[in-house]
């Protein structure tokens, strides 16, 4: 190992799964031989992916001392570490050793207690498992169960060196340019990075920038280099990504209890799911039924869509209605507050599609009629959307006010590409 220096300068990778196991035919001490390259592919990879993991196994690339740099780099790389055990096998030894230099959350299996460390062997949670059917069926259960639950741990790895080429660095920032998708920040001493839309908030993907920030404000938040030498500014450092946690935990169908947090006009009501991500039931799943916010609510989960950080949820029952301490009536805005050239965020709450063109109907902040965006006024990649009938209630578009029509209370809009500023 003299060749293998052990400094800090790899990231971990969401959802990396590094499994430290003896491998090949072994014997036990019974006697018996078990096969630990068939356990490997056949349970413990199966039951990491279907917990949301990609699994990693390097055991099998020991020889020289110059593949040690590999063992290493997939280590630091993982977001979480599995060791087992078994065996006393002095690879997995020095893997443990690496893993818990790092400070990574790791979940432990053996086939004997007596092959723990003695030192660690009473502070360690560890899964139990044989050959036998029965004991295979738990310990799937039981890694599958720690995996979970483990990734609501916070984080608590530690830089040995500071990284040369990733980490983050907390600093305060300005705003020195906006687009609809990212702003510029510029920190002390002209370093300069991009806060993309994704990296302000968990619960969603910012729509418009330009809206949320202007030249000149001051953030929060910390410069983060990738492995590429790239350099963004993020909001969320240090807070884990929730998505993949809840895609594995909250499949189609699965039932949540939860409060409704708050409630739109017009759009519905969000209720929280869990990881501080609520999800919507929108308002046109509600026939008619008016929820308030700190209703209790059973309902079902209709979609987890990560990639648009949207949870779709449709109303069971309510098990519990608080109602508004008094009714309050939120006026709606009349065309007077509107121009023409305008832009907004709207949410789709119709979808017409009629042979190669239609329309949406979208709801504009305040305004309880909604506006009309045809076919005709669509950007290419939108009226392309639609034609395809990829286009969902409760998208939210961004869209600028064509005409006002005072006569017959009518707003027509068009939809904003996505390189619009």
């Amino acid at each position: 190992m003299s060749d293998l220096h052990l400094l800090r300068d790899e990231r971990p990778i969401e959802g990396r799964l590094f499994f430290a196991t003896p491998w090949g035919k072994k014997e036990l001490p019974d006697g018996s031989v078990f096969d630990f390259d068939a356990f490997y592919e056949n349970e413990l990879k199966a039951t990491a992916e279907a917990a949301g993991f990609t699994p990693v196994r390097a055991d099998n690339i020991y020889g020289p001392q110059s593949v040690m740099a590999p063992i290493w780099r997939g280590i630091q790389q993982a977001e979480i570490v599995a060791i087992d055990f078994t065996l006393r096998n002095p690879n997995v030894a020095m893997e443990y050793m690496m893993a818990m230099l790092i400070g990574k959350r790791c979940v432990y299996l053996t086939q004997d207690p007596d092959d723990i460390p003695t030192d660690v062997r009473g502070r360690l949670r560890y899964i139990r498992y044989s050959d036998r059917y029965q004991d295979v069926s738990r310990m799937r259960e039981e890694l599958r169960n720690q995996l979970i639950a483990i990734r609501s741990e916070p984080v608590v790895e530690m830089a040995l060196v500071p990284m040369a080429a990733g980490g983050t660095d907390p600093v305060p920032a300005t705003v020195i340019t906006v687009t609809s998708e990212f702003a510029v920040i510029e920190a002390s001493g002209g370093r300069r990075g991009v806060l993309g839309n994704a990296d302000v908030d968990y619960n969603r993907i910012v729509p418009d920038m330009t809206r949320l920030y202007s030249i000149g404000d001051r953030v929060t938040g910390a410069f983060d280099v990738d492995t590429g030498g790239g350099m963004k500014y993020t909001l969320l450092a240090g807070i884990p990504n929730p998505w993949p946690r809840l895609r594995t935990e909250f499949p189609s169908g699965t039932t949540i209890s939860g409060t409704v947090l708050r409630t739109r006009d017009g759009i519905g009501a969000f209720v929280e799911v869990g990881y501080g991500i609520d999800g919507l039931i929108h308002t046109s799943t509600l026939a008619g039924r008016i929820l308030f916010a700190g209703d209790q609510v059973v309902a079902s989960v209709i979609r987890v869509d990560s990639d648009r950080r949207r949870i779709s949820l449709t109303l069971d029952r309510v098990v519990s209605a608080a109602g508004p301490a008094a009714p309050v009536a939120v006026p709606a805005a009349g065309l007077a507050e509107f121009r023409p050239g305008q832009r907004l965020e709207a949410e789709v709450v119709k979808v017409v599609r009629q042979g190669d063109g239609g329309y949406l109907l979208v709801q504009l902040p305040n305004r309880r009629k909604p506006a009309m965006l045809h076919s005709s006024a669509m950007s290419p990649e939108l009226r392309e959307g639609l034609v395809d009938d990829d286009i969902e209630v409760g998208e939210i578009l961004d869209v600028e006010v064509l005409r006002i029509d005072t006569v017959r209370d009518r707003i027509t809009v068009r939809d904003l590409p996505e390189t619009a500023s």
